[in-house]
């Protein structure tokens, strides 16, 4: 990919345990890195997310993106940590929310959209996808989350 002038995203695991060899291998090959809860304390043994953010892009990704469930998320890069709170929703069932958060933030990066709304946006698609039963079911269009944001007076 690289050679190819592209970006690698690895999709990190949320995580309470150690991080494995294998996975840890991969961080220096990686562009931007978008884990789940834990996943951060569990590669470089810090507690404070922007600390440890900050650890890992010394590893080879320019770009760190930590989702907290229903706290939202934490991005880092060299320059700025910053965090967007989740959407308040009906949640009704929260699998694949970090699958679809992690496919969205590729989607605003393709964009060319700053990181703070890819951000946004990410967090608006996995706010919507916890609405409804099912991994798949609640995935929704762009449209649909662009009224999403509208109707809370967020303009991308």
């Amino acid at each position: 990919m690289r050679e190819d002038g592209k970006k690698v995203v690895l999709d990190g695991h949320k995580t309470s345990g150690p991080i494995g060899q294998h996975t840890r291998d991969l961080i220096e090959y990686v562009d931007i890195l978008i884990s789940g809860s834990g996943f951060a304390k569990a590669l470089t043994g810090l507690s404070d997310i922007c600390e440890a953010g900050r650890a890992i892009l010394e590893m080879g990704p320019s770009i760190f993106v930590q989702t907290e469930g229903e706290e939202g998320s934490y991005t880092i890069t060299r320059g700025d940590c910053f965090h967007i709170p989740a959407f308040n929703v009906d949640v009704v069932d929260t699998t694949g929310a970090g699958d679809v958060f992690h496919g969205a933030y590729i989607v605003g990066l393709l964009h060319g959209w700053e990181l703070n709304k890819v951000a946004i946006f990410s967090t608006a698609v996995s706010a919507i996808e916890c609405t409804k039963l099912g991994g798949r079911v609640g995935i929704p269009c762009f449209d649909e989350v662009m009224s999403f944001l509208n109707d809370r007076g967020i303009r991308l």
